[in-house]
């Protein structure tokens, strides 16, 4: 006999090259960011302070995760029991329309979590809501003034949310730099 040992033509490096091949997809980790989405890294629940927009993004398998926040419109909808002025509560269903901007994700994150939707937009909506119905009639919610409540609630919603930012981004107290006037229409309707 003659020898008939089939040699690779890599040689030897064939398996050697197919192992670390191997080795390296398994240390490879890989997250889809799909349009309208952007993701904030964490790892080892350190979240990062920047964002990714939409795509394939590749990272360690090993303490790494993305969380994704949609950055579209949403739309909430919420059934509440708003009160009128005369005492009744008046059942409704609402829809609220919001978005997140995308730079400010990981700060949004950061200081409310996941949650973001119940620790910020739901509060803020319902007692804008409540404050204005409770100067309206019962009658008016389900007429032609429903559209000037409606009005009422956005613009006293954003007051709320101005306030909220002015009291989180200042050392100090945030009253003395509102005006009489600015106080007065951001409670007048809950008087």
């Amino acid at each position: 006999g003659r020898n008939t040992t089939k040699v690779s033509r890599y040689g030897g490096q064939g398996m050697y090259k197919v192992g670390i091949g191997v080795l390296l997809l398994a240390l490879v980790g890989c997250t889809t960011v799909r349009p309208g989405e952007v993701a904030v890294r964490r790892s080892f629940g350190k979240l990062a302070e920047t964002h990714r927009g939409p795509g394939l993004v590749m990272h360690s398998p090993v303490g790494v995760r993305f969380v994704r926040v949609p950055v579209r419109t949403n739309n909430l909808e919420v059934s509440l029991s708003l009160p009128s002025q005369e005492g009744l509560n008046v059942g409704a269903v609402v829809s609220i329309l919001y978005h997140v901007e995308a730079p400010k994700v990981p700060e949004l994150l950061e200081g409310s979590g996941v949650g973001f939707e119940q620790a910020l937009v739901m509060p803020v909506f319902r007692s804008a809501a409540a404050d204005v119905t409770a100067g309206f009639l019962a009658k008016d919610m389900h007429s032609g003034r429903r559209v000037e409540i409606e009005e009422r609630i956005l613009e006293l919603q954003d007051a709320k949310r101005d306030l909220a930012e002015a009291a989180l981004g200042t050392e100090g107290g945030f009253v003395k730099s509102l005006s009489a006037t600015e106080l007065r229409s951001l409670f007048e309707g809950a008087l």
